[in-house]
């Protein structure tokens, strides 16, 4: 397996590698890579709304025939601050998992997955970086075997991604410029989420 790291370290201050939870994968399988970002102190970049402020990792994939990418998943966001606003990101350390799809007629004895990455590190002033090349190489196997440095980590940031709680049932709305998020408890819930627990995506807004 082969980790490709950013050539702009001197230029831009964050650390970013490609990693994969898997050493070996396997045809009409899917298994996950993330871009592993750590922040230097101090420093943060953003989540995929970062509100007023700010621009979003993105990656640009370029994969061969028979791989298939998913969107970025997520974990839930920090608040964090550039000049006098307030943006919604990542401090310290933080993976950003993608979901990659294998056809079940694939024939090649390993994938190469290549990736363009772009990203914003700001602590007073902000570093963006555009179409950083990346890339990682796994053999396509038999048998899915776990890579036991990096599958911590999956699981560590698995459990940060937002999911559907049964518990809360919401609607959302914009009225007069403004957007209202209604939200109803169902039996057994006795806590109410402060403001700064809720983070608004795109997608609801609209």
């Amino acid at each position: 397996m082969v980790f490709a790291c950013a050539e702009e370290r001197v230029k831009n201050p964050l650390e970013i590698r490609l990693i994969s939870e898997m050493r070996t994968v396997v045809a009409g399988k899917t298994f996950y890579v993330g871009m592993h970002l750590n922040h230097p102190a101090a420093h943060h970049t953003y989540w995929k709304n970062p509100g007023i402020v700010g621009v979003p990792t993105s990656i640009t994939w370029d994969l061969p025939a028979g791989v298939k990418a998913g969107e970025i998943e997520w974990p839930v966001p920090e608040t964090v601050k550039m000049a006098n606003y307030s943006a919604q990101g990542y401090h310290d350390e933080v993976l950003l998992m993608i979901p990659i799809t294998l056809s079940e007629s694939l024939t090649n004895q390993s994938v190469t997955l290549q990736a363009k990455v772009s990203w914003m590190c700001c602590p007073d002033g902000c570093y963006p970086a555009q179409d950083v090349p990346f890339s990682i190489t796994l053999p396509v196997a038999k048998e899915e075997k776990a890579d036991s440095l990096t599958q911590p980590l999956f699981e560590k940031f698995r459990a940060f991604v937002p999911k559907p709680d049964p518990k809360w049932q919401a609607a959302v709305r914009r009225e007069n410029g403004a957007i209202h998020l209604t939200l109803i408890k169902t039996d057994g819930i006795t806590q109410i989420p402060s403001a700064d627990q809720i983070h608004f995506s795109l997608a609801m807004a609209k």
